[in-house]
């Protein structure tokens, strides 16, 4: 934005290839949050600007501050003098740094709202291709509590639409009891699976109507290397 002409422009970039020992002077910023040149064309860390910006602009004192987003410099928020060299008190110093800090708080919540939104995507379609596989999808947590189920599953196990309705991790446990020929044995393996949340499992699970599944069980490892 330039003030004396009451506008906006944009195209002019620098990039730190061109500035290396100002953007290396960017990176080592500790305890001052900011570059304050009082007097940008006599100021050395400013040297690498002086003769393709700074005297072509008439720019003679710069206060600039560092973007950071997640540790690293993604940008800077610069104010330009014009005119006679001006000194930067520190309220305008604190006023720059703060700026930077809220221009990076939006990007990370642009990037957050981002990285959100690609996860439901990814997550609506790891559900639909749940729902449409032809095997019954059951998921469940280290608490023992269902996560999710597939329509397929619930076909297969004949549950009732009340007992889906109301989510019941006790009810539908006890449907899918009251259909097994061994009831004991089943819960006896669901049990040790928990007991070793590595172990990859497949065996048959018989009904009392004569039916027989095929059952394998694979444990979810998360990010950080949980199960």
């Amino acid at each position: 934005y330039e003030r004396s002409q009451n506008r906006h422009t944009a195209g002019i970039e620098h990039t730190q290839t061109e500035h290396p020992r100002y953007f290396h002077l960017l990176h080592q910023l500790e305890s001052s949050r900011t570059i304050a040149a009082h007097d940008s064309q006599s100021d050395r860390r400013m040297a690498e600007f002086l003769e393709n910006y700074l005297i072509p602009s008439g720019i003679t004192a710069n206060l600039d501050a560092p973007i950071r987003v997640g540790g690293e410099i993604v940008g800077i928020v610069s104010f330009e003098h014009i005119g006679s060299p001006y000194h930067w008190n520190l309220m305008e110093q604190n006023f720059a740094a703060s700026i930077a800090d809220f221009v990076a708080l939006a990007l990370e919540t642009q990037q957050r709202q981002q990285a959100q939104a690609i996860l439901k995507r990814s997550n609506a379609l790891l559900k639909a291709q749940q729902e449409a596989a032809p095997d019954g999808i059951l998921v469940v947590d280290e608490n023992r509590q269902i996560a999710f189920f597939n329509r397929r599953f619930s076909e297969l196990w004949q549950i009732p639409s009340d007992i889906i309705a109301r989510n019941s991790d006790r009810q539908l446990l006890h449907h899918v009891l009251s259909q097994l020929a061994q009831p004991e044995e089943f819960i006896a393996k669901v049990n040790y699976l928990y007991q070793n949340p590595t172990e990859i499992s497949r065996d048959e699970i018989v009904f009392q109507d004569g039916r027989f599944f095929e059952r394998y069980s694979s444990p979810i490892r998360s990010n950080a290397g949980e199960y």
